[in-house]
This record gives C-alpha cells, sequence and structure tokens, in this order.
C-alpha cells in the first residue's frame, strides 16, 4: 500500500450511483454499486477496497455537468408509471394469495398478552414467507435503478474499458461518518417497525407495500458509504 492521500468525492450529474473521485494523482470514476454486500451495511465499503476508473480533467467536468435529454426523461417517466401499477397489482394480488392460503391452526403458533390485549403471531415459516413476498418487489426496484444507472453512463462514456485501481475510501470528518449511520440506524430501525405492521396485518397490502418502498430506500443507503465531501484515501498496488 502506498501513503493516505487526501481527496474530495463529487456525485455525476443527475446520476447519484457514480462519484467523481479527485485527488493529487488525478481523476477517478468510482461506482457505489460494485460490492454486493455494502447493500446491507454500507459501512463495510469504508473496509472492502473500491474499484475507481482513471479519467481526465475534461471527462471528469463533462460528467459533473451533463444533461439529461428529453427522451430519456420522458421513458424514465413511463416506467415509473408501470413499476408503481405493477407494485401495487402485485401486492393486492400476494395479500389476496396468501390470504386464501392461511390456515390458523398451521400459520399461527404464539399468543402474546399485553395487558388486556393479546397478540398473535404467525409460525416462524409463515414470517418467512411474508418477508420474501414483501421483499421481492423491493429487489427488483433496485436492480432497476441500478441498471439504468449504469445505462445512463454508459452513454457518456464505456468506464469499465479504462484502466482500474483499487482504493479504499473513508471519510475525513467523524462528523461525516456519524451522520452516515445515523442515517442508515433510522432506515434500519423504520423498516423493522415497518416490517411488525405487515407481521401483525396479516399483509394488508397497502401495509405491505410501504414496506416495499422502505426497503427500496434502505438497499440505496449503500450510496452513503460515499457523499459529495473531503475522504482519506488509500491506493492499493496490485500485487
Amino acid at each position: 500500500m502506498v501513503k493516505m492521500e487526501n481527496g474530495t468525492v463529487k456525485t455525476v450529474f443527475k446520476n447519484n450511483r457514480y462519484k467523481i473521485v479527485h485527488s493529487d494523482l488525478g481523476y477517478y470514476l468510482m461506482d457505489s454499486d460494485q460490492s454486493i454486500i455494502g447493500y446491507l451495511c454500507f459501512v463495510l465499503n469504508w473496509i472492502v477496497p473500491q474499484k475507481i476508473y482513471i479519467i481526465d480533467e475534461h471527462i471528469a467536468d463533462d460528467l459533473l455537468v451533463h444533461s439529461i435529454s428529453n427522451e430519456i426523461r420522458s421513458k424514465n417517466k413511463l416506467f415509473v408509471v408501470i413499476i408503481a401499477l405493477s407494485i401495487v397489482f402485485f401486492h393486492i394480488l400476494s395479500s389476496e394469495i396468501l390470504h386464501y392460503g392461511s390456515n390458523s391452526s398451521t400459520n399461527y403458533s404464539q399468543i402474546y398478552q399485553f395487558g388486556d390485549t393479546a397478540l398473535l403471531m404467525p409460525s416462524v415459516g409463515k414470517v418467512l414467507l411474508l418477508l420474501i413476498t414483501v421483499s421481492i418487489p423491493a429487489i427488483i426496484i433496485r436492480v432497476y435503478l441500478s441498471v439504468l444507472s449504469k445505462k445512463k453512463l454508459y452513454k457518456k462514456i464505456e468506464y469499465t474499458t479504462l484502466t482500474m485501481k483499487k482504493i479504499r475510501v473513508v471519510p475525513s470528518s467523524f462528523t461525516t461518518i456519524l451522520k452516515s449511520l445515523g442515517v442508515y440506524l433510522l432506515f434500519a430501525f423504520v423498516l423493522a417497525i415497518a416490517f411488525f405492521l405487515v407481521i401483525v396485518s396479516d399483509n394488508y397490502w397497502i401495509i405491505s407495500m410501504c414496506f416495499t418502498m422502505i426497503l427500496t430506500l434502505f438497499l440505496l443507503t449503500n450510496r452513503l458509504a460515499v457523499t459529495p465531501t473531503n475522504y482519506k484515501i488509500r491506493y492499493i498496488k496490485e500485487k
């Protein structure tokens, strides 16, 4: 490894999947979605080496100010409408199917008493089935957003053909680390509450749809690892 460098990070125009990293050694393009484990805990992106692609100052400036055509905007709006309608239909249909196949003697196994209130909880198998069912749309949306971001950038530059290096990047400010962790923990807490409501409501479609939206946002927290601010960058030598 070489010495730690000071660097700055900026987000590519209208495409927060990609970041422009600038240090005394030059300009680089970084993909925030390259690490799968970072989807679940973005802090791991500060530990796992990240791939960066060497670009010049002209390309960096162009990516920071490049605008998106009206044609692309129109297509994106159409996709958003289609996805939204598909999510609503999926949750209504899945909710009806799960209710149709429910059997109280097998799907509920524990009763919790809170004062005068009794809470009937489903079995572990039913909980896992609910989790998988309501997570599928969020995963599909997250993959779609990632692919869409890549296609947008590819219209400007085929970055995978560029020279690649590896770095470790950590925020220079402890305040930035605390803010990012705070946002992550908040999303995790809200996500847990939302799934609990899915369970107690027996997958009521409106609640499960809200869980899908929250999970989609949670899966985007991996991009909190590298946001526009100052960073400490350690370049890793290839063996």
